[in-house]
């Protein structure tokens, strides 16, 4: 009896570690022809199942029953820190003179580390994981140790131990790059950002931060950072609320810009841009004519009479030219709430009902609009003043699919800003990908990685 219960035992944990050894192989990373940066292809991307921005996903409209449209998997309070629940990175607003003082200490410790030579490169391209032995190991603890990821006590050993894994993973998550401990492709190309050029990074944000600052940030405002795909709503200098968020492709970039938000749109039309007619809607709808009525996608022409899909020209050059609106629905793109503000670009904040996108640490997949995670928290923040718009009723308008446009009592000013360094008070110093090159990171990155490859 004894002989079979070890037999039962043993084949319960061989099923056990072959679950775990599934489940801890790290995802291959997908490669996208959108990105021709070498840093942006190695990010760890998970490419997303949607087919342009309205989305395969949203074949399925039972996925997105509306029971609770804000049912997110990923809570925004918890955001890339969540790996990391003793570490808090900022409880104060990125436009501050908090964060003024704290990048000019980061200025201070990175000068300092370009005065002592910078940092080692961690040359050669394998995958260096858990259990490893190598002597670029060594190489890649020194590099840690420079920027305070991993204590000096731990600088002899060609190992990769578990000390080092939570130094690697420290060192992803203040550069944005998933926390999976391993060093692959994309954590190797960060690493090897010259300690120079982070230091000119810091500089160039310092002054970006500093001028809005002194622009005069107003005592409520909403800020969205690009670089970072992250919201905040802000209330006399402390943060109300943070959100992720999904911000526009290289190619279809989210612009820089200041505004005001002056209205909500529950359960909004979207009136679809003529540039994702041309890229995205009429190459789908070729492929499947089922396709609008799906999605509940309605054309008009000129004098607003409604097309059927069999009146149009698919092929021919007036097929862009007509209007394409998508109705309020459980699969519009454009999720339960709209946030509107007047700006050149057309742009606005959104809910989406991919919501899957949020779990990404690399989040630059939309057309140029910002879809912001919990959406509902920053609807509160926005509608206060309103005292009509109580958050009960607020709920019950997210819920019921019911059309309503509201006015905002008191605009909102929102900024749109581009900042890929920041640090906190405790001296920890975050970098993002600088998406659009404004940085000059990326250039640099591929034009000096040649070197790793020898």
């Amino acid at each position: 009896m004894f002989y079979n219960l070890f037999i039962d035992c043993k084949k319960i944990w061989v099923c056990v570690v072959f679950i775990l050894l599934i489940y801890s192989v790290p995802p291959a990373m997908a490669q996208s022809d959108v990105y021709s940066n070498e840093l942006l292809q190695a990010l760890d991307i998970e490419l997303d199942t949607e087919d342009g921005p309205l989305g395969r996903e949203q074949y399925k409209p039972n996925k997105y029953a509306r029971n609770d449209p804000f049912d997110d998997s990923y809570d925004a309070s918890g955001g890339e820190n969540a790996y990391f629940k003793n570490k808090k990175v900022a409880d104060y607003p990125i436009l501050s003179q908090r964060s003024v003082n704290n990048m000019k200490r980061a200025i201070e410790k990175y000068t300092h580390i370009v005065q002592k030579g910078g940092w080692p490169r961690v040359k050669g391209t394998e995958i260096l994981k858990y259990g490893d032995q190598s002597d670029t190991i060594l190489a890649l603890r020194e590099r840690l140790i420079r920027t305070n990821d991993l204590s000096h006590v731990y600088r002899n050993s060609n190992v990769f131990d578990a000390f080092l894994r939570r130094a690697v993973q420290n060192f992803q998550i203040r550069h944005g790059i998933k926390p999976s401990g391993v060093v692959n492709k994309a954590t190797r190309l960060a690493l090897n950002v010259s300690a120079t050029e982070r230091l000119n990074q810091l500089k160039m944000n310092l002054l970006r931060i500093q001028k809005d600052v002194k622009k005069g940030v107003k005592s409520r405002y909403v800020l969205v950072n690009i670089p970072a795909a992250h919201v905040e709503a802000v209330e006399r200098n402390k943060i109300q609320s943070t959100h992720r968020a999904v911000v526009g492709m290289v190619n279809r970039k989210t612009p820089v810009l200041n505004s005001k938000i002056s209205m909500v749109n529950f359960n909004p039309y979207w009136h679809i841009p003529k540039s994702i007619v041309i890229k995205d809607l009429i190459p789908i709808v070729k492929k499947d004519p089922t396709y609008l009525k799906r999605l509940s996608i309605r054309i008009f022409d000129g004098t607003g009479r409604e097309l059927q899909y069999e009146e149009v020209d698919w092929y021919g050059k007036n097929a862009p030219n007509y209007h394409y609106r998508q109705d309020p629905s459980r699969g519009n793109s454009l999720g339960a709430v709209k946030v509107h503000f007047n700006n050149r670009y057309a742009v606005f904040l959104h809910d989406t009902p991919s919501k899957i996108l949020f779990s990404r640490f690399f989040r630059a997949y939309s057309s140029g609009c910002v879809r912001v995670q919990n959406i509902r928290q920053l609807i509160y923040f926005l509608l206060e003043k309103n005292q009509n718009w109580s958050r009960g009723r607020i709920d019950t308008f997210l819920r019921n699919g019911k059309r309503a446009d509201v006015k905002l009592k008191s605009k909102v000013p929102i900024i749109m800003t581009y900042i890929t360094a920041w640090a906190n008070e405790s001296g920890s110093v975050y970098f993002r990908y600088d998406l659009y090159g404004r940085d000059g990171i990326a250039q640099f990155v591929q034009r000096n990685n040649t070197n790793d490859h020898g």
